[in-house]
């Protein structure tokens, strides 16, 4: 195995990892190792140390991650983390009209 100067170990907690693993590819992000746990995962510290092993075993110097997991890993992992937008985009038209009809009018618009 061979270790990158700036190798790094991915992150996840969301309802879609394949998504993020294939946003890390778009964006030509090659992590040495993918950790993907359940959508609003709560790391524990037995998840961090897993992490850190595979860091420390892969020579990685951050941690890519989302945005909603940054915030949970921040400070606690000993790495800089690395923190990808992911988007959401919606195909379907009538999604927005369908969701406003459904909350109603908002308060003070006559």
């Amino acid at each position: 195995m061979s270790v990158s100067p700036f190798g790094s170990v991915a992150v996840c907690g969301v309802a879609n990892p394949a998504g993020f693993a294939a946003s890390l590819a778009e964006l030509e992000l090659r992590p040495e190792e993918l950790f993907a746990f359940p959508d609003h995962h709560r790391y524990s510290r037995r998840d961090l140390a897993r992490i850190r092993r595979a860091a420390d075993r892969t020579g990685s110097v951050w941690i890519v991650t989302t945005e909603k997991d940054a915030v949970k890993l921040a400070g606690r992992v000993g790495l800089p983390l690395l923190t990808v937008r992911l988007a959401v985009e919606v195909e379907e038209p009538e999604f927005f009209p369908f969701v406003a009809s459904r909350i109603g009018p908002r308060p003070g618009a006559a």
